[in-house]
């Protein structure tokens, strides 16, 4: 039996990842496809080695569900898993597989994201402000707050008169990330940017500026993870996991905490 502590038992062996852009005009399955034999590629499997996959978007307005993936790759599968946490969360995907290798659930588990726009949308847009009784991440559309961001800048505005600190603080990570973007070959947006700018951009809601915000990209990608003791057999030296952080949820969401 394994022992309780996932530290250094699975890693991360392949990576891949698409082109990116505001409107590829190419499918989700294209882009996820694309992504997955990348990976593969990179960690020297194939993809009959996959038997575990995971994907943090839902089904509906999202397009694809993980066993539609599963069944146009012809993937053979011991086990699929899909959060519904959307895709700036993709680190409960990672701690899932975590779990599943560790305890023997699957051999190697690709964990993969695709959205693809234009005609061929796999995002939800106008879904979650829709909910009559709001939305999962603190949205109350009857007051206004139509959003994960207008939660967020409650919670920020909370943070500033906590800790008597000024929208500087918040500034430094836009600006911090841009000059990480301008020496990626693959960011879309490369044009540092100086505090001057996160201060003149135009309030969004307040105290979140246009530059807190990211933009919803077409695109792919895919991390296979597997056991240590597998991973030390692959093309690459592996990325071990050593650890996860958890969030709590309901009335107290991390939103507001």
């Amino acid at each position: 039996m394994p022992s309780d502590s996932i530290k250094d038992q699975v890693a991360v062996v392949g990576i891949g990842n698409t082109e990116y852009g505001r409107d590829l005009g190419r499918h989700s399955l294209d882009l996820i496809t694309e992504a997955m034999q990348k990976a593969l590629d990179d960690c020297g499997l194939r993809k009959e080695d996959i038997d575990g996959l995971c994907t943090n978007f839902g089904g509906g307005p999202y397009a694809l569900d993980t066993d539609a993936v599963a069944q146009a790759l012809g993937l053979n599968l011991r086990w699929y898993g899909q959060t519904w946490t959307h895709g700036r969360f993709n680190g409960t995907v990672v701690q899932w597989a975590s779990f599943v290798l560790h305890h023997g659930l699957a051999s190697y588990v690709a964990c993969f994201f695709g959205n693809g726009r234009g005609r061929h949308q796999a995002g939800g847009g106008g879904v979650e402000e829709a909910r009559e009784t709001g939305g999962g991440h603190a949205q109350s559309p009857p007051y206004g707050m139509t959003s994960p961001a207008a939660g967020a800048a409650l919670a920020f505005r909370k943070y500033m008169l906590r800790y008597n600190v000024r929208r500087e603080l918040l500034g430094w990570v836009p600006v911090t990330f841009r000059k990480h973007a301008s020496m990626n070959p693959f960011a879309i947006m490369r044009k540092p940017i100086t505090m001057e700018d996160y201060l003149n951009a135009r309030v969004i809601c307040d105290p979140l500026r246009l530059l807190d915000y990211c933009l919803i990209n077409d695109g792919g990608c895919c991390v296979i993870m597997t056991t240590a003791d597998r991973a030390r057999h692959l093309k690459k030296p592996p990325v071990y996991v050593m650890g996860f952080q958890g969030l709590h949820g309901g009335r107290n969401e991390f939103i507001f905490g």
